[in-house]
Formats: structure tokens, C-alpha cells, sequence
């Protein structure tokens, strides 16, 4: 355990938590919970919720100016479902953004399921801009801590 908030290896795989008082079967690891994993191994981290009133916009340009620094690196919490694909939330790494067409590169971590993939900007927010268990799904921003 890398700290007293980061989830068991049991609870990753299902094991229910409680929300509200119910028991909510939560796979994986949450944005924030991701985080501190990332924290705790001595990087910077900036978390970005996406939620209906997070501009796209702003969202695009942030996260293009980070793909542009050496260094830096984008993961991304989306839903699968949203951008055709199967499954459920999935985490993956940003690798590129094509300007002409208005796509960002997913480097998927599980290529036996999905390939990598360019994904236009809106659809890539969008599905971003959904929920997962507590909030909405986003995007974090890492860095080497100096």
C-alpha cells in the first residue's frame, strides 16, 4: 500500500466500498486515487475533473501545451463505451496531437483489447465528461517533481 487512502489490490478488483452508506463495486482506480499513486512516487501531478462545465476549449489547449514540453505526459480517464469501444473507464496515456485533424493519439496500455488510436478532441473530452463512481472521469497532468 503506498499510502493510507490508495486502494487494496482486493477493493481494485472489485471488492465493494461504501458510498453514501451502500456498498458500490468500484474496478480499478478512480482519477484522484491515481493520483496519489503517482504522488507518492515523487511526481507532480495536477488532476483536471471533467464535468459539464469544464470548457473543451481550455481543456484542448492544456492539454496540447503539455504534449509540447519534454518531460511531460497526459493520462487520460475516459469511457470506453463513449468512443465506440468496448468495455468500460479505461486509463491510457496521451501521446500526440495532430493539429490538422483535431485528434489526439490514445496509447492504449492493453493493446490485446484496443490498438492505439487517434480520437478527434470532442469525442475524447466527451468522453471524459463522464462518471465514474464518485465524479466525473478527466485527466491528469505529470510532471517530474524539480
Amino acid at each position: 500500500m503506498l499510502n493510507e487512502r490508495t486502494k487494496s489490490r482486493i477493493e481494485v478488483l472489485g471488492k465493494p466500498i461504501e458510498i453514501g452508506g451502500k456498498p458500490v463495486r468500484d474496478f480499478g482506480l478512480q482519477l484522484h486515487q491515481l493520483a496519489r499513486v503517482l504522488d507518492a512516487h515523487g511526481l507532480d501531478v495536477t488532476i483536471r475533473v471533467v464535468d459539464d462545465n469544464a470548457d473543451a476549449a481550455a481543456i484542448r489547449r492544456e492539454i496540447v501545451r503539455n504534449l509540447a514540453a519534454s518531460d511531460d505526459y497526459v493520462l487520460v480517464n475516459y469511457a470506453r463505451k463513449s468512443l465506440g469501444q468496448p468495455g468500460g473507464g479505461h486509463i491510457s496515456p496521451l501521446g500526440a496531437y495532430d493539429e490538422a485533424s483535431d485528434s489526439f493519439l490514445i496509447m492504449d496500455v492493453n493493446p490485446n483489447r484496443a490498438p492505439w488510436v487517434w480520437v478527434k478532441a470532442g469525442d475524447l473530452i466527451a468522453a471524459m465528461r463522464t462518471f465514474d463512481t464518485v465524479e466525473n472521469r478527466g485527466y491528469l497532468l505529470i510532471s517530474d517533481r524539480n
